[in-house]
């Protein structure tokens, strides 16, 4: 719940993934996200960029950057 929106993850889009040997890159990372304000709003599914990058190494993530 945020500010009275019910907000579901519906995916993690990232603009590039970089592979390198021991870790990807996640750059520049939004999240798309499903939000409803209640029973009689519609549904909408909006992309919203919280942080930057991630780096995710053995299936863990860790925030990389903050968005500017």
């Amino acid at each position: 719940d945020y500010m009275g929106q019910q907000l579901s993850l519906v995916e993690v889009v990232p603009e590039r993934l970089v592979e390198y040997k021991r870790f990807r890159l996640w750059k520049r990372v939004q999240l798309k996200v499903r939000t409803s304000r209640g029973a009689d709003a519609p549904e909408r599914v909006e992309l919203v960029r919280v942080f930057g990058s991630l780096i995710e190494i053995d299936g863990r993530f860790w925030i990389l950057s903050y968005p500017s």
